[in-house]
């Protein structure tokens, strides 16, 4: 079977798949086989939905979903770095940072289906770093001596079991890391 796809769309199926360690090939054909076993295109398409709504919530592939996750995100990451500015402590998220608050977008997306969970996760984070900027050099450096030796510290989101790490240098916050209430 051969067909023809966007250059950007290709591309950007090949970067995914290969984060997944699959080919293109082997994507397509897990795709064809759970169309095959359930009857069903394995996504919403709808045509009534507001364009922005349809692509964020309906998207055409995973790729898709998550290629405008990874935009929303570097958009959050340059916006905090400029906003936090005026609020107080400069905050700096890492892409190490970006790549942790990702891969649980990804998770609420990809295995709990839940795209409103991903959002609201989306928004606490948003609302986690504006506090940040207010109040990075109130907060206590981490207990845990192997954190501690390293400055860091730590602050919760404000709604969701999740936790930011980051080093206070001067009045900048470096965030280093996000983490699950239960992860060690």
């Amino acid at each position: 079977m051969n067909f023809k796809l966007d250059s950007d769309i290709k591309k950007s199926m090949e970067e995914a798949c290969a984060e997944m360690g699959l080919s293109m090939s082997a994507a397509f054909v897990i795709y064809a086989k759970k169309v095959g076993r359930e009857r069903r295109i394995p996504f919403e398409i709808t045509a009534d939905a507001p364009s922005l709504e349809r692509d964020f919530y309906y998207p055409q592939t995973e790729t898709q979903l998550l290629s405008r996750i990874d935009k929303a995100l570097q958009q959050i990451k340059d916006r905090h770095y400029t906003d936090a500015v005026e609020a107080g402590a400069k905050v700096v998220i890492s892409d190490e940072a970006i790549s942790d608050l990702r891969r649980y977008v990804g998770y609420l997306i990809n295995v709990k289906k839940t795209t409103q969970a991903a959002s609201n996760l989306l928004d606490d984070y948003d609302e986690t770093i504006s506090t940040l900027s207010t109040v990075a050099g109130s907060l206590k450096m981490c207990e845990s001596p192997n954190l501690r030796v390293r400055n860091l510290r730590r602050i919760n989101f404000l709604h969701h079991n999740y936790f930011l790490l980051y080093q206070l240098e001067g009045d900048t916050a470096y965030v280093t890391n996000i983490f699950h209430g239960l992860e060690d």
